[in-house]
């Protein structure tokens, strides 16, 4: 799934270990109402994360290609750090923080029903 790749490279580009890298992330907000269930995503979430997404899997595709015509270790430093920059930039521009889609990646990757609604919101869903 692309979005195991996604996240991976987030998390690499983040700077954080693989193991463990979602240990830090916020329970995500539960939609009209008081208490604050881990698991639930609401669906304007859902939408967040699913537009999200898309510009994550533009980005994705734009610096691997970069990463892989990088010829020294300080081109490929280069390339990472402004692909993370680029997409902490895309998930904050669709009212996310970097925490709240982790967990929601999380959250999706472990709900076959919310898995089915996010693709599809997407674009090829």
């Amino acid at each position: 799934m692309k979005m195991t790749m996604i996240v991976l490279l987030l998390t690499l580009a983040a700077g954080a270990p693989v193991t463990g890298a979602y240990a830090d992330a916020p329970p995500a907000k539960q939609a009209n109402s008081g208490t604050n269930n881990a698991n639930t995503v609401s669906d304007s979430q859902l939408k967040q994360f699913a537009a999200a997404r898309v510009d994550l899997n533009s980005l994705r595709t734009k610096y691997m290609a970069e990463l892989k015509s990088a010829d020294t270790m300080a081109d490929r430093k280069r390339v990472r750090g402004n692909a993370r920059k680029a997409m902490i930039a895309a998930i904050k521009r669709h009212g996310m923080t970097v925490q709240e889609f982790r967990h929601i990646a999380v959250v999706i990757t472990n709900s076959p029903e919310l898995r089915k609604k996010l693709e599809a919101m997407e674009p090829n869903g």
